[in-house]
Parts: C-alpha cells; structure tokens; sequence
C-alpha cells in the first residue's frame, strides 16, 4: 500500500497544491506547471506527480521518479488515467496501451512485458511493481520480481479477474467468482494459503503495507499477512459481521459495520476501543499511514491512531462540522466542508497546516492524495 506523501485540490477543474508542506517533489510549490488547465486526473508517488490533462500528462518533482517524463512525451497522448508505484508511473492509454517512466527498478521500466500490455483496462500498483488487468481478465506484472512484478507462480489462475489490491511488497487479485489469488512478499500478504479454504465470495480487499484484509458477501472478513499490520484479525473476528466498509492505514484495518459501529485491528496505536460510544453512527472512514478518521451522519469527524499523522485533529476540531468529504495522504488529512471550505490536520511540514494558503482555500470541489 504506498500513502502518498501530498493532498492535492481541485478547483474549478485546475490543480494546485498548498497542502503539500514547504516543498513538493523536490520543488517549491510555485514550481507547478502553469499549463495546468482543465485537469482530469491527478497521481502523485514519493517524489513527483503527473496530471492528466486533455489526454496529455504533465509532469513535475524529482526527475529520476517520474518528474521528467521527457524521454516518453510523445507516447502520452490520448491518455486516460495514470497509476503509481512509489517511484514510477504507468499511464494506460485509451487504446489499451501502456506507458511507463520513472524509477526501472519500480517498474518504470515495463519493455520485458510491453508486447503483452495492449487491451489493458485497469493499472494497480504496490511499491517496487505494477500489475495489469486485461480486457480477457487475465494479468501482466513488471517491476521489482520479488516484490510483486513477478505473478508467474499463479499466472494459471489469474483468469478472469476483475479488480487487483497491492500491499507494499505483494498483490491479492479479485476473480469475478469471488476468489482472491495472491503473490509477491510471501509473509508480507502475498501467501494466502492459511485461509484460502474461506477465501470466497469475497466482495473487496484492502491492504495495509504489509497484510490483506477481505470483505465477503455475508459481511464478515478475513485477513492475512503480518499480524503486526493486519494480517491476523482473529481477536475480533466476532465482531466482523455485517461489515460494509473496509478502510486501511499502513498498520491496521478499520471495518465498518451497517450499525455505524468501527472494529479496528493491527497495530496498537492505530486501533480504537469497541465501547468508545464516538465511533457511532459513523457513515465514512479515510486513513492516513498511521491514523483514521470516520465522517459521522452528523457531518463532524472522529480521529485515532498516531497524533503526528492526523490521528488528533486537536484545535481544528471545532471547525469539523457540516463535512462532506475527508481525504487522508501519508502525514495529514483534508476535510471539505459543505460550503467549500476545506480543514486541514496532521503534520505541519507534510499538509497538517494550511494556514499560510487558506485564501485559496474556498469553492473547492474535491480533493486528492
């Protein structure tokens, strides 16, 4: 699961991003593009970020991540969306081609599989690799071999596969009849086998950076993985039912059950005690890498986990009120109020404080991280 290090704002259709602390991808801020006009997509990595724009990407940050694009200009046309590993970008065209820049070793570099990456429709990423899902439902993976790029070992059951989660070091693919078909790390999540067996009727997975957690048909989850992150959900797998929402930070998983009631697991600071009465009526949850926060029916937010990371929205805490949305990156959160206004906590340096852009900070749509 790579969190991204900035938030990003969208207004009016254009990109800018006084959320992102001092510096963003290696640049001042006033080092965005200017041409960034009638923006359809935004993706950020560690160090660099691409914008869709009429079908062409824009690129900026640190060079050797992504932020020079240069050498594969004239192939970013006509495209749809882009996809991030945490040093790369893979752009899927909308003729189903693939295009790849940034760090080879994160699989900026996809020539090994480029003969294979045509009728594309969807592009996941874990940290070190991308994996492709094509228009027969069948899978392409590049990138680091160990840590995902290399699905050779399941490849004969990676049919029919409709959505792929990554975790930092390993993907778990969702087939259409409901089976989850991992590889990568093996005890990073990319080893299922201690509960295939129930590994079924499985609606969604979502990853923290080093487990999986899967969301049946009946409500209930399983997860696997490193216990420490996720991957053992066993103490509280009696209160897993009637699940509707899974949510994961880089340590932990939240579920939220169709009651409003929040059942955390993983690591300790991230999780929250079942008879806090303030994780009720909840309707939302987002994460950043090492806290929560659940937008409640009544429009305020309720925070945990690790205070540095937005795991405290402390003297922001009265503004959170008629919020509609709530976007976590790596360090901080975003809150978009319901009159446009957009509320900001966490670290200061990486997006916590936007105090010194807050002019800029009215009529915006949605946000990004």
């Amino acid at each position: 699961m790579a969190f991204k290090e900035h938030i990003l704002l969208l207004e009016k259709r254009h990109v800018f991003t006084p959320l992102c602390g001092m510096y963003i991808a290696g640049a001042s801020c006033c080092a965005v593009p200017e041409d960034l006009n009638s923006v359809e997509f935004v993706c950020a990595n560690s160090g660099a970020i691409a914008a869709v724009t009429d079908g062409r990407v824009i690129t900026w940050g640190e060079a050797n991540l992504g932020g020079d694009s240069a050498a594969v200009r004239h192939q970013l046309v006509d495209v749809c969306s882009v996809c991030s590993s945490a040093y790369a970008f893979a752009a899927l065209k909308h003729d189903g081609s693939v295009v790849c820049w940034g760090d080879s070793n994160a699989g900026g570099d996809s020539t090994a599989v480029q003969e294979q990456l045509h009728s594309v429709r969807q592009i996941s990423a874990a940290t070190w690799a991308f994996a492709a899902i094509k228009g027969d439902g069948s899978v392409v993976t590049w990138g680091n071999d160990r840590k995902g790029g290399d699905s050779s070992s399941v490849q004969d059951q990676l049919m029919n596969v409709k959505s792929i989660c990554a975790s930092s070091w390993a993907f778990a693919a969702l087939r259409a009849d409901g089976r989850a078909i991992t590889w990568g790390v093996a005890n990073k999540g990319g080893d299922s086998r201690s509960v295939q067996e129930h590994l079924h009727n499985v609606l969604q997975l979502r990853a923290t950076s080093w487990a999986f957690a899967a969301l049946k048909s009946d409500g209930t989850v399983l997860s696997w993985g490193d216990p420490e992150s996720g991957g053992d959900c066993r103490k509280v797998h009696h209160r897993l039912t009637s699940v509707c929402q899974l949510c994961a930070c880089a340590e932990a998983f939240a579920a939220l059950t169709r009651l409003g009631q929040v059942v955390t697991w993983g690591h300790v600071l991230c999780q929250r005690s079942s008879s806090d009465g303030s994780l009720n009526d909840v309707q939302r949850m987002s994460a950043s890498s090492r806290a929560f926060a659940a937008l409640k029916k009544d429009g305020t937010v309720v925070t945990w986990g690790d205070r540095q990371k937005g795991g405290s929205s402390g003297t922001m805490e009265p503004e959170l009120v008629d919020i509609h949305q709530i976007c976590g990156s790596s360090w901080a959160f975003a809150a978009l109020r319901g009159d446009g206004q957009v509320i900001t906590w966490g670290d200061p340096r990486n997006g916590g404080d936007s105090s010194a852009v807050s002019h800029c900070l009215s009529d915006i749509v949605d946000l990004f991280a």
